[in-house]
C-alpha cells in the first residue's frame, strides 16, 4: 500500500513537471558564407504527400507559394487530424525560413524560385524502449527512461530555379530526426523528428549548395528578375 501511495506521489510530481513543445525546441539552421539573389520559395506539397501520407493529406495543387497569410492551405485542411496538420505547418515555415533567411537575400528583388521536394520518407519506433516499459510496468518510465525513440528519415531535393523557371541547380541529401516519448515530455515527439530529419537534410544540401554559390548567382542575375506579370506560365 505505501509502495502504491509513493509511486503515486511520483508520478504527480513528474506529470506536473510535464511541458509541451516550445518554438525554441525546433532546430535552426545556417546561413550559407554568401547568399544567392532574392527567391520564392516553392513547397512541393505533392511530393511530401506521397511520402508522408499520414502528414500530408490531399492538396488541390502539386506545388503551393508560400504566402505571409499562409493562404495555400485553403481546401487542404478539412479531414485531417490537427497534430498531423501541424507537422505539415511546420516543414513549410522550416522551408521558407532556410530560404529568406539562410539561402539567399531577404530582401529586393525576386530572382527566381527555391522549390523544395522529398524523393521518400521513412517514420520508425524503437521497439526495444516499448518493450523495456512493458516488461517494468511502466516504473522505468517515472524514472525518465522514453516509452519510444521516434526517427525519421527523408531524402529532401532542392531545385534553384531562374527567372525564366529553368533548373539551374539540384541538390538532394537524406535527413534523419530522433526525438524521445517520455513521461514529462511526450508531446510533438513525432513534430520534432520530422523538423530534425528535414532541418539536417537542409543542412548537407546548404554545404553542397555553397560550392556551386557564385555560379548560381551569375545565372539568377543574369535571366532575372522575376517578370511576376508573366510569372512561370
Amino acid at each position: 500500500m505505501k509502495q502504491s501511495i509513493t509511486l503515486g506521489i511520483l508520478s504527480l510530481v513528474l506529470l506536473s513537471s510535464c511541458h509541451t513543445l516550445k518554438v525554441s525546441d525546433f532546430p535552426q539552421g545556417t546561413a550559407i558564407a554568401s547568399p544567392l539573389p532574392a527567391l520564392e520559395p516553392i513547397f512541393d506539397y505533392h511530393s511530401f504527400q506521397t511520402a508522408y501520407p499520414d502528414y500530408y493529406e490531399s492538396n488541390s495543387g502539386s506545388a503551393i507559394r508560400i504566402t505571409d497569410d499562409f493562404s495555400i492551405f485553403n481546401g487542404v485542411t478539412r479531414g485531417r487530424s490537427t497534430s498531423n496538420e501541424t507537422k505539415a505547418y511546420d516543414a513549410v515555415h522550416l522551408f521558407e525560413k532556410e530560404v529568406r533567411d539562410n539561402i539567399s537575400q531577404s530582401t529586393g528583388k525576386i530572382y527566381g524560385s527555391a522549390v523544395c521536394k522529398v524523393g521518400f520518407g521513412n517514420s520508425s519506433g524503437s521497439w526495444i524502449n516499448a518493450a523495456v516499459s512493458t516488461a517494468s510496468l511502466g516504473i522505468a518510465n517515472l524514472f525518465g527512461y522514453p516509452f519510444n525513440i521516434l526517427t525519421d528519415e527523408l531524402e529532401v531535393i532542392l531545385e534553384i530555379r531562374d527567372a525564366e523557371n529553368f533548373i539551374i541547380g539540384r541538390y538532394s541529401a537524406i535527413g534523419e530526426g530522433k526525438a524521445k516519448i517520455t513521461l514529462y515530455k511526450f508531446d510533438g515527439a513525432a513534430r520534432l523528428a520530422h523538423a530534425r530529419a528535414f532541418v539536417n537534410a537542409m543542412e548537407q544540401i546548404k554545404d553542397k549548395l555553397s560550392i556551386d554559390q557564385a555560379e548560381l548567382s551569375a545565372l539568377l542575375r543574369g535571366t532575372g528578375p522575376v517578370d511576376f506579370e508573366n510569372v512561370y506560365e
